[in-house]
């Protein structure tokens, strides 16, 4: 048995001890007679711990039914292996989910080609048969060297925590308006309890963390946390992606703007940072790309022409690479989608007078 004290404070922080005894106490107003905190937190030599804390309780001597906590009994687990095995898993299956991708990328470009000209002559057909076997052969290689890699993190499970969603929805509100000084509605309250299972700890960290960035990018005066679900799954009230279209769009509306009244027309055509048609995810505009090169109709040519010259001009750089990477990769093997740019571009005149001096406009302050 460990007093919450300075006996500890060289392996908790303070906000961690004050998230466990705030934790221990909402289990306490919810009728929980066996209350308890857990969560997963480093050392100044950087292993990860896992810590659970709980109260010994005693009732007071003024009224049986009420108990108060004499102290706290501590457990810590070195974690740090398995943790290491985790990231090992998510790594490979990160590059498994990347590589396939790609390979279904190219199998279905190689697919509508042999689809969408059965005439195809003998040789090219083989070429094409050939793409495809080569790239089903990868993706098996890809499999067999992925679960060769896992096989011994597969066997393990991350110790996730069982516990109330109410008691993490209230304990996130209370980290909001503690760091932001902002009032924060919530609304815990579901026909059912809800259950999950997830490190409280750091969830509710990644709640307030996301909240101070959407305070940061916008003028946020409140904030409101409700609990809501579909069957047995918890979910937010709005999709992230949404969520952050919210915060952003309004942000990009005022660069365009700001820019037009320095002197940059704003686009005729609506094709700006402002235009929600044009707010995605990277996934988004990955599928977006993807659907302009192989599905090249008129207006997913237009779109091409405009958006496959996409280039970082402020901020973190690396953003763009993914997207420009896949154009790479992609765009030199779609024919029909080459052939049918190369068109388009053939049928623009360039404003080259009979001298060949360029031709200017007469009209307009241009």
């Amino acid at each position: 048995m460990i007093g919450l004290g300075r006996s500890i404070t060289s392996i908790l922080e303070t906000s961690q001890v004050d998230y466990a005894r705030d934790t221990i106490r909402i289990q306490f107003e919810r009728g929980n007679r066996h209350p308890v905190a857990n969560f997963v937190t480093t050392t100044d030599n950087g292993q990860l711990i896992r810590v659970q804390i709980a109260p010994v309780l005693r009732n007071r001597p003024d009224s049986q039914e009420v108990q108060v906590a004499l102290g706290y009994v501590l457990l810590i687990e070195n974690i740090t292996r398995l943790l290491e095995q985790e990231s090992r898993r998510d790594a490979a299956l990160g590059d498994l989910t990347k590589g396939s991708r790609s390979s279904m990328g190219t199998l279905r470009a190689a697919v509508e080609m042999l689809a969408d000209n059965p005439d195809m002559d003998a040789a090219d057909r083989e070429r094409f048969v050939g793409v495809l076997a080569s790239e089903v052969t990868r993706m098996s290689q890809r499999l067999d060297n992925t679960l060769t890699l896992l096989a011994d993190t597969l066997r393990q499970h991350w110790l996730l925590d069982d516990m109330l969603a109410a008691d993490v929805i209230e304990a996130a509100g209370r980290r909001v308006q503690e760091r932001l000084k902002l009032p924060v509605d919530v609304n815990a309250t579901t026909a059912e309890p809800l259950w999950i299972r997830a490190d409280s700890f750091s969830l509710v960290s990644a709640m307030a963390y996301l909240a101070s960035k959407i305070a940061e990018a916008g003028d946020v005066r409140s904030f409101a946390l409700k609990l809501g679900s579909d069957e047995k799954f918890v979910q937010s009230d709005e999709h992230e992606a949404t969520l952050l279209r919210n915060v952003f769009l309004p942000f990009a509306q005022k660069v365009n703007q700001r820019l037009a009244e320095c002197g940059f027309t704003l686009c005729s055509g609506d094709i700006m940072a402002g235009n929600p048609a044009w707010c995605w995810s990277e996934d988004e505009w990955k599928g977006l790309f993807f659907d302009w090169i192989y599905k090249p109709e008129p207006s997913a040519l237009l779109n091409a022409s405009i958006f496959f010259d996409v280039r970082p001009l402020y901020g973190d750089f690396s953003l763009v690479t993914p997207l420009r990477e896949m154009l790479a990769k992609w765009a030199p093997n779609a024919e029909t989608f080459l052939r049918l740019m190369a068109t388009n571009a053939l049928a623009a005149e360039p404003p080259i007078g009979f001298t060949g001096d360029v031709v200017m406009e007469k009209d307009g302050k241009e």
